[in-house]
């Protein structure tokens, strides 16, 4: 079977790429000696030394010169600023362009615009500080924390650090009508005085001094949070300065004295701004002395006001800056064959992913199955281990089931051996390499809606780049899951175009998440501090999503836009993880516009994003599996595509010789370049941080051995030096310059297949109402084993064993579901007075067991809690009567099962008893509507057609199967019917007597209002179940319900001839 590249690729690029290029030429990349010197003078690049590190560039200042440690760092700065293209200070800068059918795109003359606030991490400790003044704090507003939940009379916070500030232990309070009223009135941002006021008026008893101590211990317990935080949205430092006037009531004049002391803080906050934007504007000879100042304005900004008692020290306190640069270019446009190529790099990279099928989420979904079944939940409740799961971190995922890895591994050690022995240093994939190395064949159900790919472009002039001669290198950092993460951190500084680019992104990226409507998934973007405070610089981006869900942040979007995160429940939907928005009833996927790590994100946060992406393979570098380790690996490439590029590894025992005399090292790296063919330039790698090198330099060796020196023990890596100085192609007035792109792509088709059905909403019930554990009227037993041995327990000594216990009044009911936790399971629920069923029904059922394990036919017996999953049957009262329903429903199986396991020549086709079952069930629940039936089979076989083939071959016998079931006429559909009819048919007859007064019930409490779904809302949970009780697998119980559907609808069309002298006790016709 080929799975060679299909023609329709799976992604198409955006109209917009954006383009990383360094500050320097290309050229600069061999400067040493008074090269380097003048280059140090350079007012641009001290400017980005400066940003980098303050120190290294007062060394470089000390009359007697650097020192030759300073000078190697000054040497790798300029190496950087000459050859890598990832943003970072001074040192490289990002524009955009259009993809064209002609490339001239150039770095246009002047300085290149700068964007200058103060590090997060530095803003963050200050406006805690602001909100502990004094002065301000009665002033400032707050803010509900939205991951504050109730729980049986109290509000629990179970992680703080969602509040951005700190880490602790588990929080409560008591939900008193004081603390209720607060985060009612704090769900959006309000002035602490209002608040007390507010609070005291409707509860006069609590006074002044009382509403006082509840603010402060709410503030304190991180369940209020102060506004003044900085935002990650828009400008932070405008988003402070502007909390701190609103909390003045009005901005202080600048020519006017503060009106009060708190009004001071708004004059150092205005000068920190005025000094940001100095920098920014300064001519280049002027900028780094401009930084050194601002810099050290921050460092005292804050040091006359009072400090949290709880605030930590910054141990990074001297790096109080961040700054980005923009490219400024003549002309826009970049050969559009470049995002052909990149499409065909994401198609690929999705092609070869190592593991497309894993499935980290396995043990918390079973979990999850296994205590809330197919309800929604809370996503709070569910986060929080005193009351749920606990995050999904702590359960094992499952590998990926493909059967191809060892194909792959072997393709891959072929690669390898070929290119060792032929000397070449890189490999090409045709269709047929591409086949063994692939996994599986990508479904865009199972891919992310838009991606970004990260790739170098390696050309020696525009010209080449419009002929097609150019290699387009996925980069190390390799891009994003989401379209315009790599842009969100830079889109002010760009201008309206880049906001345009995002926004296209979103808009995309919205349109194949989902169909249009009311009940289409709303995409929110997730706002949230990261642990690390300073993280957050790169996670500051624009608006330009229509919701968002922020946590532990204020809102910056209307109320009716912003989704609180306790407004948030999770279901498991078509065998994956889906959230809520309980508010609207409507699906909710996440999305993020930045570039942080989700590992440095609250656990809340981390656990959201994972349930979010659930059942979504993840774009993933080029992967060599077992051979990641080996010395040499070759290049590979398709095309123009350069999937990875050739490396090398220094192991411990080869890299050790460069530790013994300064005369050895060159010696070793000779023979260390001629046994592995290693080329003069190569890039010295760490995860994504990279320095090009030129072995044949002195100095240059002198970097790598000290790498390697720095190591020990550990293996140092070295790519091939692609881009090359000379693959760069784009001109500026001092030269041409490397090129890195980022691409942003959006998924070509849709999500497939019609709507999942709804999830019951998620309706908080009292604990009790839900948890019935071992003492109460409900025992819930787990019998693991073997699934061949299911249908002889239940039709033999266990199935016989709960009846009995039912017959001697020990129980006055019992139901049972089969289950896969992975292990197959039967799960047994009697129903009657909790003594009975623990000092009686409970032994009995252990001293089977035993018998049970030791034949082997279980494994292992655990007692549970039973979760009554109310919302699935709308309520408690519902409930309880559905929980009847299954008791009859699980009686008629037995029977059912006994007939099936009947001799060969007696016993009916699965689907056939399942069939006559299915209509019997469907016409107790409409009351023996035949018309309601027959639209109701009709909605629940939605999408199904693989019964068509079935019916169409037996379309008269299944015709008189149902009219069997309503006239008793089993003889007119055949053998084994004829014999086995009449006793069919008592079981039905007996379960139908039982099902019509409880279906009367469900139906009152609907139309009543006690119960929240209708019966034709529960029909198909019924009949799923009762599928699950017959042994039916999923595809199975579909063929059924498609069988139902065309039968139903023929009879309905032709209807049968009544046959005289038969009972008629009902059902469809």
């Amino acid at each position: 079977m080929t799975r060679s590249p299909a023609t329709t690729p799976l992604y198409r690029p955006l109209d917009g790429v954006v383009v990383r290029a360094p500050l320097l030429p290309a050229s600069v990349f061999a400067a040493s000696g008074a090269e380097l010197d003048r280059w140090v003078a350079d007012p641009e690049f001290r400017f980005a030394v400066t940003v980098a590190s303050a120190d290294l560039t007062a060394a470089v200042d000390r009359p007697m010169g650097a020192a030759p440690a300073a000078r190697a760092a000054l040497q790798r700065y300029l190496i950087r600023a000459a050859t890598r293209p990832t943003p970072f200070g001074g040192f490289a800068a990002v524009g955009l362009a259009r993809w064209a059918d002609c490339t001239d795109l150039a770095v246009g003359a002047g300085r290149r615009r700068t964007r200058t606030r103060p590090d997060l991490g530095w803003l963050t400790g200050l406006a805690l500080q602001l909100s502990a003044d004094p002065a301000l704090r009665p002033r400032l507003r707050l803010y509900a924390n939205r991951c504050v939940f109730e729980h049986e009379g109290r509000y629990h916070l179970t992680d703080p650090g969602t509040g951005g500030v700190r880490n602790g232990p588990d929080v409560s309070v008591r939900a008193t009508p004081v603390v209720r009223r607060v985060l009612a009135l704090a769900r959006a941002p309000i002035g602490r005085e209002e608040l007390r006021r507010a609070v005291a008026t409707s509860h006069p008893g609590a006074g002044d001094g009382r509403a006082d101590e509840v603010l402060d211990l709410l503030a304190e317990r991180q369940f209020l949070l102060p506004e003044v935080l900085p935002t990650l949205t828009g400008d932070p430092l405008a988003w402070v300065g502007a909390a701190v006037e609103r909390a003045l009531g009005t901005p202080p004049s600048p020519a006017a004295a503060p009106p009060d002391p708190a009004g001071a803080w708004c004059t150092r906050l205005r000068a920190v701004a005025d000094e940001c934007h100095r920098v920014d504007t300064a001519e280049p000879a002027e900028a780094a002395a401009a930084l050194t100042g601002l810099s050290r304005r921050l460092a005292t900004v804050a040091d006359d006001g009072p400090r949290p008692p709880d605030q930590e020290p910054d141990p990074e306190a001297g790096a109080h800056l961040q700054v980005d640069s923009a490219l400024t270019f003549d002309g826009s446009g970049l050969a559009r064959s470049v995002a052909v190529d990149a499409a065909t790099a994401v198609d690929l990279l999705f092609r070869l992913h190592p593991d497309p099928l894993a499935d980290p989420l396995a043990g918390y979904r079973s979990a999850f199955h296994q205590r809330y079944g197919e309800r929604r939940v809370g996503l709070l409740e569910l986060l929080d281990p005193r009351f749920g799961l606990g995050p999904p971190s702590g359960y094992v995922g499952a590998a990926g089931d493909h059967g191809r890895s060892g194909e792959r591994t072997a393709a891959l050690q072929e690669l390898v051996a070929e290119s060792i022995r032929t000397g070449c240093a890189g490999v090409e994939l045709d269709d047929a390499l591409v086949d063994r190395l692939s996994m599986w064949t990508p479904a865009p159900a199972a891919l992310p809606p838009s991606v970004e790919l990260s790739a170098f472009l390696a050309a020696s002039s525009r010209r080449a780049l419009d002929l097609g001669r150019y290699l387009l290198v996925v980069g190390p950092n390799l891009g994003a899951q989401a379209a315009g993460r790599g842009l969100g951190r830079f889109a002010d500084l760009l201008g309206p175009c880049a906001t345009g680019l995002l926004t296209a992104a979103a808009d995309a990226e919205q349109a194949v998440t989902g169909a249009a409507g009311p009940t289409a998934p709303v995409v929110a973007e997730l706002v949230y501090r990261p642990l690390r405070a300073r993280s957050a610089n790169v996670a500051v981006r624009p608006v330009v999503r229509c919701h968002e869900l922020p946590v532990g942040v204020a809102p910056t979007l209307p109320p009716d836009r912003v989704v609180g995160v306790d407004e948030v429940s999770v279901a498991v939907q078509d065998g994956r993880f889906r959230l809520w928005w309980d508010r609207e009833d409507r699906p909710l996927v996440l999305a993020e516009g930045h570039m942080l790590n989700p590992a440095g994100a609250p656990p809340l946060c981390r656990s959201m994003l994972e349930l979010s992406g659930d059942g979504t393979t993840w774009l993933s570098p080029f992967d060599w599996g077992p051979l990641a380790g080996m010395p040499f690996l070759p290049r590979v490439r398709r095309g123009r595509v350069v999937l990875s590029p050739a490396q090398w590894r220094l192991g411990p025992p080869t890299a050790g010789a460069a530790g013994t005399t300064s005369s050895e090292p060159s010696a070793w790296i000779e023979h260390w370049r001629e046994r592995w063919h290693v080329p003069r330039l190569v890039h010295l790698t760490s995860a994504d941080n990279r320095l090009l090198l030129d072995l044949d330099d002195p100095g240059h060796r002198a970097h790598l051995v000290a790498a390697v020196r720095a190591a020990g023990r550990r293996p140092v890596y070295l790519q091939e030096g692609l881009p090359a100085p000379e693959d760069a192609w784009l001109p500026g007035p001092r030269g041409r310059h490397v090129v890195e792109l980022v691409v942003p792509l959006v998924r070509t088709a849709a999500r497939p297949g019609p709507p999942s059905p709804p999830v019951p909403s998620a309706i908080r019930h009292p604990a009790g109402a839900r948890r019935r554990p071992p003492g109460s009227e409900w025992l819930y037993l787990v019998l693991e084993g073997p699934r061949r041995t299911e249908d002889a327990l239940l039709t033999g000594p266990l199935g016989a064993l709960a009846q009995g216990l039912v017959d001697r009044g020990d129980a006055d009911g019992w139901f049972f579901v089969r289950y896969a936790d992975p292990a197959p399971q039967l799960r047994l629920r009697l129903h009657g007075q909790g003594e009975a069923l623990v000092d009686r029904a409970l032994p009995e059922l252990t001293r089977w067991a035993v018998t049970a394990i030791g034949s082997g036919v279980r494994t292992r017996l655990t007692v549970e809690p039973y979760d009554r999953e109310l919302e699935r049957y709308g309520g408690p009262e519902t409930t309880a009567i559905c929980e009847r329903l299954a008791c009859a429903d699980s009686t008629a199986v037995r029977g059912l099962l006994t007939v099936l396991a009947g001799p060969a020549p007696a016993a009916p086709d699965p689907l056939e008893l399942a069939l006559v079952s299915f209509a019997d069930l469907l016409g107790c629940l409409t009351g023996a509507n035949a018309a309601a039936a027959t639209r109701w089979a009709r909605e629940l076989a939605a999408g199904t057609s693989a019964a068509g083939p079935l019916f169409r071959r037996g379309k008269d016998r299944l015709r008189a199967l149902l009219g069997a079931v309503d006239d008793g006429a089993w003889a007119v559909a055949g053998e084994p019917w004829d014999r086995i009819g009449a006793s069919v048919g008592t079981v039905l007859t007996r379960r139908r007597e039982s099902a019509r007064p409880l279906v009367t019930a469900l139906a009152g409490c609907a139309a009543g209002g006690s119960g929240t779904r209708s019966v034709e809302q529960m029909a198909g949970d019924v009949l799923h179940l009762h599928a699950n009780r017959l042994g039916l697998d999923r595809s199975q119980e579909q063929c059924v319900l498609g069988l139902l559907d065309r039968t139903l609808r023929s009879l309905t069309a032709f209807p049968r001839p009544a046959t005289a002298g038969t009972e008629q006790p009902g059902g469809p016709p």
